[in-house]
């Protein structure tokens, strides 16, 4: 391995310009404003941010889903208890059936989650995870930790779409509970890309964020995925430029946006081997 101290850019293959302008010399990126980034989208639309307010649309979403639930919370339950003490035996299946009691009565405003009876079995977990999310979907599930390390305890709650989430995250933290794992949710709208988050949760952000603002909601049919765009547009500001004259720098300008540049970031090798 030896040392290149002295390699420049012919060592290397550049042995010339994209034309034979003199050139200029000026800063680049002094200030954040100086170098912007806009997408192209693929209609060749230039983006840009317009709004940070959620549309009326997916406040309607939101409500629906809550009147939805609270359909389903006006009808009785029995028969899927006891499919359940069939499946989880009859501590869990009570458990449940508390827990039901409590939402249907509307009897309190926080419900605490219920945990059911710890287990080492993973082929059983799945076959629970997958009964609340075909027969109950009013509730949610997770799996944490059970009382010894070779045990799991799956974890029981209220959809979050049906009670406040600032009351029961702040009632968790004094606790001192991990939070909820909300994946298991199938309870949410099929037009709205970022996963499981709203528009109208979206754009309260804008009241904390420091130097990013999130807008422009809409509905869309899929999702987002990367390199869905034509490309980016640049917007450059050069400062303290140093130039022979200012005919010199429109000549670069003019053969910048005939032909282009090659995308060159300079001598980034220092040694060979």
């Amino acid at each position: 391995m030896a040392a290149m101290g002295s390699v420049d850019e012919s060592d290397v293959g550049i042995l010339c310009y994209i034309s034979n302008l003199p050139g200029f010399r000026g800063i680049l990126k002094q200030r954040y404003a100086d170098f912007i980034v806009n997408e192209v989208d693929l209609d060749g639309n230039v983006i840009h941010l317009t709004s940070l307010e959620a549309p009326p649309e997916l406040f309607q979403v939101v409500d629906e889903r809550e009147i939805k639930l609270s359909d389903e919370l006006s009808r009785n339950y029995e028969s899927e208890i006891e499919s359940f003490r069939v499946l989880a035996g009859d501590s869990n299946a009570e458990l449940l059936k508390d827990l039901i009691d409590k939402i249907t009565s509307r009897s309190e405003d926080s419900i605490s989650p219920i945990v059911l009876s710890p287990s080492s079995d993973k082929a059983h977990r799945p076959a629970v995870h997958n009964y609340f999310k075909e027969k109950l979907k009013f509730l949610v599930t997770d799996t944490v930790d059970g009382p010894d390390a070779s045990t799991k305890c799956i974890r029981v709650r209220v959809n979050a779409g049906g009670q406040s989430k600032d009351n029961s995250s702040r009632k968790r933290k004094e606790r001192g509970d991990k939070s909820f794992d909300s994946r298991g949710t199938t309870s949410w709208p099929d037009n709205v890309t970022v996963f499981k988050q709203s528009a109208r949760r979206l754009a309260a952000l804008n009241e904390k964020l420091f130097g990013i603002k999130l807008g422009d909601f809409c509905y869309v049919k899929e999702g987002l995925l990367l390199g869905q765009l034509l490309g980016n547009r640049f917007t450059v500001v050069l400062r303290d430029v140093i130039a022979d004259s200012e005919d010199s720098i429109g000549a670069a300008a003019n053969a910048l946006g005939k032909f282009g540049f090659i995308n060159y970031f300079g001598l980034q090798v220092t040694w060979c081997w």
